[in-house]
């Protein structure tokens, strides 16, 4: 996020889909000029390449709160909004 932070103030614009962990370090708080929290937790998939690394390793599939951080100078909305899970996860994409 440090190197996030840099560029956009050189006029870079990012936008990350991240964990919501505001206590940690990294948490860029009010450095972000906007975030979305999603509503509703959001599961993600084992990827195919991942293999345990012994028997009693559990395997199961995160499911934690997100956000939508946008670093953007020119950035002229509001500094926090919300989305829907459900309407996100129900969207059709074209």
């Amino acid at each position: 996020m440090k190197h996030t932070i840099a560029q956009r103030e050189k006029g870079g614009r990012y936008v990350f889909l991240v964990k919501v962990a505001t206590s940690e370090e990294w948490w860029p708080g009010e450095k972000a000029d906007h975030i979305a929290f999603i509503r509703g937790r959001i599961p993600f998939d084992l990827p195919a390449w991942f293999s345990p690394a012994n028997k009693r390793q559990e395997v199961t599939t995160a499911s934690f709160g997100i956000a939508v951080m946008i670093f953007d100078k020119t950035w002229t909305g509001s500094p926090i909004s919300y989305l829907s899970r459900d309407v996100l996860l129900n969207r059709e994409w074209n």
